[in-house]
């Protein structure tokens, strides 16, 4: 018998609906650099990538540039900027889920506040 993610999840879980449980991405690190611009890029100093689709947690540390404090410092900067307009070019999988849950658009975790 094969396990899939979303078992595990709802087993681990049990309260949530098993319905709601959608497993897109393994490594969620893809989508937040999916969803930096070419300018934060530039200001933060890491490449400017094109595609994250198969990025992984290891080569998501290895880009953490040293001025930042931890790893959650680095992701929270990412996030001050982010543009899902721009992870959705980077990202297929990011992409399918704006697409299919028809998630409106709001650039930045700055214009929700």
């Amino acid at each position: 018998m094969v396990v899939t993610q979303p078992e595990i999840l709802y087993c681990r879980f049990s309260e949530l609906d098993g319905a709601s449980i959608v497993v897109v991405v393994k490594e969620i690190e893809s989508w937040y650099l999916a969803g930096i611009k070419e300018t934060l890029a530039r200001r933060i100093h890491i490449p400017n990538l094109m595609s994250t689709d198969d990025l992984t947690k290891e080569a998501f540390n290895a880009l953490i540039p040293y001025e930042f404090d931890s790893r959650i410092d680095f992701m929270f900067e990412i996030l001050k900027e982010f543009s899902t307009d721009t992870a959705q070019q980077k990202n297929r999988s990011f992409r399918f889920f704006v697409s299919h849950y028809r998630i409106r658009a709001v650039d930045a975790i700055t214009a929700m506040t």
